[in-house]
């Protein structure tokens, strides 16, 4: 039980990334539309992008999460969002933040099936909905903290460290769900290695 209620932990703070590393362009969008010269057009298709390659992902990684190990999608999906929101902080124009948000996409529609099913494994009739309820408040305290956190970086220290800072809080989590996140006891043994 004590392993079912760190994944909850766990899930939450990547979970909290997951919402948060999606949401620092937007506190930050004013600095980088002014540094790299961008018009209102272009500012638009960074959420277009995201969203359409997210959307279009989702029910991949749910496929790809009942035939392999979540766990590796999981940590995987992490390091991709992460790394890819931490070089967004290098960008010099728009096609390259622009393919970076679609790799932030990508990595992140990878996350949710495999972490519901972790859970739902884990958590029994008892505690499951319990579990899952606590889970899905990471996504606002990521979307509300993130903004203010994001916004708080870039007006101090410019629009660059945000990135910077939660990519990196990101990769650090990762390192964390590969040496402590588990597959549940008795979870189906469809490639699951």
């Amino acid at each position: 039980m004590k392993q079912a209620w760190w994944t909850v932990c766990l899930f939450w703070m990547i979970y909290f990334l997951n919402q948060a590393d999606r949401q620092v362009i937007f506190s930050v969008m004013p600095l980088v539309k002014t540094e790299l010269a961008l018009d209102d057009a272009l500012l638009g298709l960074f959420g277009s992008v995201f969203f359409w390659i997210y959307g279009i992902l989702v029910p991949v990684a749910g496929v790809l999460g009942d035939s392999w190990s979540r766990k590796k999608i999981i940590v995987t999906a992490l390091v991709v969002w992460s790394a890819a929101t931490f070089s967004s902080g290098f960008a010099i124009g728009f096609l390259m933040l622009v393919s970076l948000r679609g790799f932030t996409a990508f990595g992140e529609a990878f996350y949710y099936p495999s972490a519901n099913s972790i859970l739902s494994d884990f958590h029994g009739t008892r505690t499951r909905a319990t579990a899952m309820a606590i889970h899905q408040t990471s996504v606002y305290f990521g979307t509300v903290v993130s903004g203010a956190a994001a916004g708080w970086i870039g007006q101090t220290y410019g629009w660059r460290p945000a990135f910077y800072f939660f990519g990196g809080v990101g990769l650090v989590v990762a390192v964390l769900a590969v040496t402590t996140l588990k597959e549940p006891a008795g979870a189906p043994p469809i490639n699951r290695t």
